[in-house]
Parts: structure tokens; C-alpha cells; sequence
């Protein structure tokens, strides 16, 4: 059998067979491509390259470049009717040829919003209007975003007005490439590209064959982070038609769909049969509870979780947000029968005292810590437990306080002897009620048991002001 090299994605094909068997395009040879003028080869320094911020995303892909065409070139290919090029025949603008096209190259991805570019000798502050999207000319050139549904594969009409006058405007694409917004958002959420591209262009994503959903899109990408963290790939897309060829590298980016977990914690031990969860997120996300959706209020999510006997228990926060990418949080809570038996376990550093701890200021360090003292201060937020707790005696401060905070409401009451297991986050500012504003080190509490009495010079809460 004789072999030959596929034309469209270099596999090794069978000489007789009409078609590659691996990429399906028609093997027969390539249609000669004449030269390109002088104006499309010359070479372009990065002063003369498109120059975009990140938060210009999806762009649409051109067809053929046009950047660099000369004003005579691109007036003589207008009265041709060629490459969608117009002009304003207004007073303001007479005689100035405008050329629209969309981006080809290195492109960013933020959003499955596409940027369509303007270009044209036009005063700068001129305003033109089309495609549902205003764009402002500053240095002869104008981007705006533009709905995704506006522009399709092939010759695209519309409508562009400055002032009191209009023009139709034609743009012609070869495919539009965008960052695939209903992935981000899929359980598990892929970074990556949706390819809108006629039915006999062939894709390629990364050197690879992408293949066409029943939509006819062709898709690729890859799996994303479900943290707090933000997502970076690179992408290469080729898309071949016949002689036609678009060749672009796409740097993708994808932020979470916000979420502020208030309480619990991701991991949390108690000893009730019920906690109540707390989480801040955007009005308009859209949140789950293994897989039950919680009704937002003000952009808060509340729910009970229910812990009917003693053991582990695992829960699912799914947090989805158009344009942002699916959160995932899982939170592991344990009920037990004794608190103070459980908090026995928590490992604490001997060494961790108080003074340590106002010696190391903002920097604690990964330490675990236990503090006996005497509640001075209780406050309770949002289901959440502030308290100053009086430690015996310190030779750091003139005030040995440590500043608590603990994810669930607890029943000590000021003067109440209390143990503190946790870890330090540095210092904490704060003030109690007819008390100047104190500084001490700040503790995340993983247990708060009511202990034995402190003993020491400042065992007893301050008397009332």
C-alpha cells in the first residue's frame, strides 16, 4: 500500500483512499497559494502588534490580517467590495476609510465575551455604535466587547452609526473562538475553548483532533481547580478550510465563583446534634448543598446540618456564577459525646504561651496552641463566638489578654474559667465596651471548654467601668 503524508494534520494516509482516516479531511492537493504583497509579509515589531489588556477576552478570529494594509491598498480593495471594508460618508469623516476585523495571533481569555477591534484614521474621542456595543476611537483605533450570538463563522452584516450617519458594516471570519463558558461552570469544571467553525473546517486544540458536540462546536480543554485559586492555561488553536488557515494561541484565565465560608469551618468538631452553616457569596450565584440548591438571601447562604448521632460527616458547597468558575467546598464535621475528652487530642505546643506569642507578633507561625485563663469579654456574631480571654500572668504586656474567636456559639459567660485550644493568626485589634482600643494576639479556636478556675493576678475579669 502506498502511503502519502496528510496535507491537513500530517498523519500518515493511505495514497488511493480519497479521505485521511484520521483527521477525515479530502486528500487532495493543495490549492497553490499566490504570493503575499509586500504590506502582509513585512515584519511587525511589538510597537506595531495589537496590543491588549487581560481583561479583553474572547476575541473573534479574522480570516485574513489586515492591520498593517496600506490607506491606498485598503481603499482600492473597498471599491472592489472585498474583505469588509467601509466607509463613513459623513462630513466629519470624509474621505477616511475604516476597516473592522477581529483579533488573530495571542489573544487572553477572561470571559465568553468577544472584542471586536476598529481601525481607521478617525479623531480621537469619535464614538460609533453597532453590534449592540459602543467603541470609542482613541489613536485611531476602537475595541469593544460584543455578544458572542451576534457574529457567526462566515460574512457577518451590521450596522454601524457615528453620529447621524450609518454604514453597513461586512466582517468575514473564518471561526470564532471563545473561552468555554459552560465548562467552567460543569461538574468538574475544564478550563478551556468552544471552536464555532464551518462543518468542513477541521479543529485542532494542542496538536489534537478536537472533537464536535451535536451542537457542531468543536471543544477542548483541561480540568480545572475547584479552590479559591485562580486557573491559567495556554492554549494553541489551528483551524484548517480548504487553503485556509487560522493559527492562534490562547492564554485562558478563570477566577472562582466568590465564596466566604463564615461558619463552620472546613473542619469542625462539636458536640450538638445540629450547626448552622453561614457562607457569603455573589446575588446572583447559584448555590447547592449536596446537591440540594439553598434560597440566597442578600447574598448570604444558610442552611442547618444536621448530625442526628455521634461520628464523621462530610457536606458539598457548590457555588456557580456566570462568567466565574465552579467553587467546591467540602466541610468535614465531627460529632462527639464529650468536647473536653475530644479537645484532649488537639496537639499543642508546650512552648506556646502567651509571652511567645506577643514576642512573634504578626508572624505566630504553624503552631498549636493552649491557653487557660478567665473570660473579661463574650460577644456573639453571626453565630460566631468574640471573646477576650484574661490569661494569669504574662510578662509581654501590661494586659495579658488573648483575643478568641470561635466558628459556632459557645456558653461561656464572662468570669467563667475557660481553656482555649487552637492556632495563632497573628494580632488583633479591638475594643470592649468603655475600654480604649487594645491590641493582643488573635487565636482561631478549634475547641472552647469551660475549665478550672485560673489562678494569678489577673484570674478575675476587670471591674465594670
Amino acid at each position: 500500500m502506498r502511503t502519502v503524508s496528510c496535507p491537513v494534520c500530517g498523519a500518515t494516509a493511505d495514497a488511493d483512499a480519497p479521505f485521511c482516516g484520521a483527521c477525515g479531511s479530502a486528500r487532495s492537493a493543495p490549492t497553490p497559494v499566490p504570493p503575499k504583497p509586500e504590506w502582509a509579509t513585512a515584519s511587525k515589531t511589538r510597537d506595531e502588534q495589537p496590543q491588549f489588556a487581560r481583561a479583553t477576552i474572547p476575541e473573534i478570529i479574522k480570516r485574513e490580517a489586515r492591520a498593517r494594509m496600506p490607506f491606498d491598498e485598503r481603499r482600492r480593495l473597498l471599491l472592489g467590495g472585498a474583505l469588509g471594508l467601509f466607509g463613513l460618508g459623513l462630513a466629519a469623516t470624509a474621505g477616511l476609510v475604516l476597516s473592522a476585523q477581529a483579533i488573530e495571533g495571542e489573544v487572553s481569555f477572561e470571559s465568553g465575551t468577544p472584542v471586536v477591534l476598529l481601525e481607521g484614521g478617525v479623531p480621537d474621542g469619535t464614538v460609533a455604535r453597532g453590534l449592540g456595543a459602543t467603541f470609542r476611537f482613541a489613536g485611531g483605533r476602537a475595541m469593544a466587547p460584543v455578544e458572542a450570538s451576534r457574529l457567526d463563522p462566515g460574512r457577518n452584516e451590521f450596522e454601524l452609526s457615528v453620529g447621524d450617519g450609518s454604514e453597513t458594516l461586512t466582517l468575514d471570519l473564518l471561526a470564532v473562538v471563545s473561552r468555554d463558558e459552560v465548562a467552567l461552570a460543569a461538574d468538574p469544571p475544564t478550563l478551556g475553548v468552544v471552536v464555532e467553525a464551518p462543518a468542513d473546517a477541521v479543529v485542532f486544540v494542542d496538536g489534537r483532533l478536537a472533537a464536535r458536540g451535536l451542537d457542531g462546536f468543536a471543544r477542548a480543554g483541561v480540568p480545572a481547580r475547584t479552590d479559591a485559586h485562580a486557573d491559567e492555561h495556554v492554549s494553541d488553536v489551528r483551524v484548517n478550510r480548504g487553503d485556509e488557515v487560522l493559527e492562534a494561541r490562547v492564554h485562558l484565565h478563570a477566577v472562582p465563583a466568590p465564596l466566604e465560608l463564615r461558619q463552620p469551618p472546613a473542619s469542625f468538631v462539636t458536640d450538638r446534634a445540629a450547626i448552622e452553616l453561614d457562607a457569603t457569596v455573589s446575588p446572583t450565584a447559584t448555590v447547592t448543598l449536596d446537591g440540594r440548591p439553598i434560597v440566597l438571601t442578600g447574598g448570604r447562604a444558610r442552611a442547618t446540618l444536621s448530625l442526628p448521632h455521634s461520628g464523621d460527616y462530610t457536606f458539598r458547597l457548590d457555588v456557580t456564577e456566570p462568567g466565574k468558575r465552579r467553587r467546591t467546598e467540602r466541610l468535614h464535621v465531627r460529632r462527639v459525646d464529650d468536647l473536653a475528652s475530644a479537645a484532649g487530642g488537639f496537639r499543642a505546643d508546650p512552648h506556646a504561651t502567651l509571652d511567645t506569642l506577643i514576642a512573634l507578633g504578626d508572624r505566630p507561625g504553624e503552631v498549636g496552641v493552649h491557653l487557660r485563663g478567665t473570660v473579661a469579654h463574650v460577644r456573639i456574631e453571626a453565630g460566631r463566638s468574640l471573646l477576650e480571654v484574661l490569661v494569669p500572668s504574662c510578662a509581654g504586656a501590661a494586659r495579658c489578654a488573648a483575643w478568641v474567636e470561635y466558628p459556632a456559639v459557645t456558653p461561656v459567660r464572662v468570669g467563667d474559667p475557660v481553656e482555649v485550644y487552637g492556632r495563632p493568626r497573628g494580632q488583633a485589634q479591638y475594643h470592649t465596651e468603655g475600654a480604649p482600643t487594645l491590641r493582643a494576639p488573635a487565636i482561631d479556636a478549634a475547641f472552647v471548654i469551660r475549665g478550672t478556675a485560673a489562678t494569678g493576678p489577673e484570674a478575675a475579669p476587670p471591674p465594670a467601668p
